[in-house]
């Protein structure tokens, strides 16, 4: 985990020491991340009937802290959090909460996770947090039989996003246990008190999924994305250097191989689907078999190859193609590179400074490592193991190179996903989800790019995978892994309802200058927030939004999308009417008003 001490100058994110991920996090039993880390407190807001607005203010107590599992050791000049107090809630449901906030606690373990389970939190006033911290916490009465329950019960489903920020009982109905839960359905959806107007989404950000886990299916010596050496080599003296890349970055990646006996469930050739005829033909090409040589080792190499490379390949990235001028995708990532620049290079950095320079190394390395978990990689140096490049077949998906053996893919899939899309997909997550649960308001920007990185991530993950399957499955399905692609783009709308939640309210008009002090993007510096509103205002993610205005309008009806087609095969299935691989598709949600979840890949039925 990086301290935010380190930084090279050419922009490139050190190793720390060179040790391995277990040793740099000092595991044993749990990370250090995986512990709960106590924001400072900021003003409680509440309201007559239960609502208040940003004009509505009531200091007068201050409430429970929140326990949220984090990564970060907080300095003492953390900044403040703000948190609103939202919804029109019927005095019975007040009356409940000040019997949660005042009673509830239990006197095992157990109990005090079902709590957190149950609702989010409220900071206390700053002044009072002294006294507050300083004195004893009062110890609640044991849950009853009923509430014990139905705390049980909510830890199954999970509590929804309204009734965890307000630390409120999320109760279901019994008559539609899979529906709304009661306190979301007693708030006023059309009270001009009412801040939020979400649906009821039970989940947390951290649940999101943003990259596959099950492995590649390309052997059965393992399951999943276990971290093994293969056996059965031939010569284990006869060691080879060879250097392959994705196309991505300027530094290959280079790693020592030997040749291995093949078994039963070993995949060593490439296959792939030619458009030939009316369904496509399907071909193969024999590749070499090779395996790691040392798969620790090269594990420790490949992770500090991703952190020293992360930050100039997002640099270089062109989301609009190399034959375009920049566009709104990569003017954000330009900016929020000079930003991390700017802090890193300050004379003096603040606790909050470092809190953001570490979420932001954390976010760079996260889409590198899901960069290595798309596209087709090949062997660009002198060392081709006996192989040649493919230089008569044109359908080819690697013609005139030479593909990786099948064998070392497998690996490497398993040390991506072992040593950098867990560990850093966590780390993420966990700081959006501490951000945006208080309502941290200064912190604004980084989560919009945060959110930013990973919605534009989640729509080249749902195009890779729509190539992939083009070019193994032909027409009849739309993604290959079709369950990771849904979960994918439910963990979308997860994001999405989470940001809606912290970004209440409309978007300024560019055209008013301190339209943002009205609302959540008051605390944030102008150069920033103007990268927002421009983005807000371009006309590739106008065009976006208008199509779901014309979808809500139309009840439901949109104009179709072609899909692309790939090496000449085009999908021909029914899941047409989304295109969920469009650059701006989920980042345009971002700016949406009134945002409701939108439809998502439902896999298809053989």
């Amino acid at each position: 985990m990086y301290t935010g001490s380190e930084h090279v100058g050419n922009g490139a994110i050190r190793v720390q020491g060179g040790r391995s991920y277990e040793q740099q996090a000092g595991i044993s039993g749990s990370a250090s991340w995986q512990q709960p880390v106590n924001y400072p407190s900021g003003k409680a807001l509440e309201a007559s009937g239960g609502e208040c607005g940003h004009d509505m203010r009531d200091d007068s107590r201050a409430s429970d802290e929140m326990d949220t599992v984090c990564d970060l050791d907080l300095p003492d000049d953390y900044p403040e959090a703000t948190v609103e107090r939202d919804e029109t809630v019927p005095p019975s449901a007040l009356k409940q909460e000040e019997v949660e906030e005042g009673e509830e606690v239990e006197e095992d373990e157990e109990d005090e996770e079902d709590e957190e389970e149950e609702g989010g939190g409220e900071e206390g006033e700053e002044g009072e947090e002294e006294s507050f911290s300083s004195s004893l916490k009062q110890r609640r009465s044991a849950l009853s039989p009923t509430h014990r329950k139905q705390t049980a019960e909510t830890r199954k489903i999970k509590a929804c996003t309204r009734c965890r920020s307000q630390k409120l009982r999320c109760e279901t109905d019994p008559e539609d246990p899979t529906g709304e839960c009661i306190g979301c359905k007693t708030v006023s959806k059309t009270s001009k008190k009412t801040i939020h107007r979400m649906p009821c989404f039970r989940g947390k950000i951290t649940d999101a999924i943003l990259f596959r886990s099950g492995g590649l299916q390309l052997t059965r010596r393992w399951k999943g994305t276990e971290m093994k050496d293969v056996g059965d080599r031939i010569n284990p003296e006869d060691v080879r250097t060879i250097s392959f890349t994705l196309g991505i970055c300027a530094e290959p990646i280079k790693v020592d191989v030997v040749a291995f006996q093949a078994q039963p469930g070993d995949v060593t050739a490439r296959f792939w689907m030619a458009s030939d005829g009316e369904h496509g033909v399907r071909r193969k090409k024999d590749l070499a078999h090779y395996c790691l040589a040392d798969i620790q080792k090269t594990a420790t190499y490949f992770e500090a190859y991703v952190k020293r490379n992360a930050l100039k390949v997002l640099n270089n990235e062109r989301a609009g193609g190399k034959l375009y001028p920049q566009d709104i995708i990569e003017k954000t990532y330009a900016h929020i590179i000079h930003r991390y620049h700017g802090l890193t290079k300050k004379s003096a950095t603040t606790g909050s400074d470092e809190i953001e320079i570490r979420f932001m190394e954390n976010i760079f390395i996260l889409w590198f490592a899901m960069r290595h978990s798309t596209g087709s990689s090949w062997i660009c140096g002198e060392e081709l193991l006996g192989m040649k490049p493919e230089t008569k077949d044109e359908t080819y998906p690697l013609f005139g190179r030479v593909s990786v053996p099948r064998m070392i893919l497998a690996q490497f899939d398993s040390i991506n996903y072992n040593r950098l899309l867990t560990k850093y997909g966590k780390l993420v997550l966990s700081e959006l989800e501490a951000i945006m649960s208080r309502r941290i308001s200064s912190r604004w920007f980084s989560v919009y790019a945060g959110l930013f990185i990973l919605l534009r991530e989640a729509s080249w993950i749902s195009e890779d995978r729509y190539r992939h399957a083009r070019s193994n499955y032909g027409q009849r399905i739309r993604y290959s892994i079709p369950a990771f692609v849904e979960s994918l783009h439910e963990s979308c709308n997860n994001l999405l309802q989470h940001w809606h939640y912290f970004n209440w309210g409309s978007w300024p008009s560019p055209a008013d200058p301190f339209g943002r002090h009205k609302t959540q993007m008051g605390n944030t510096p102008a150069v920033d927030y103007h990268v927002a509103v421009e983005a807000y205002a371009d006309a590739s993610v106008q065009r976006q939004l208008n199509v779901w205005r014309r979808y809500k309008e139309g009840n439901g009806r949109v104009d179709k999308p072609t899909p692309p087609k790939v090496d000449g095969t085009m999908y021909e299935g029914r899941q047409v009417h989304y295109d969920w691989d469009h650059p701006f598709y989920w980042v345009s949600q971002l700016f949406e008003e009134n945002w409701q979840p939108h439809p998502t890949y439902q896999r298809e039925r053989e």
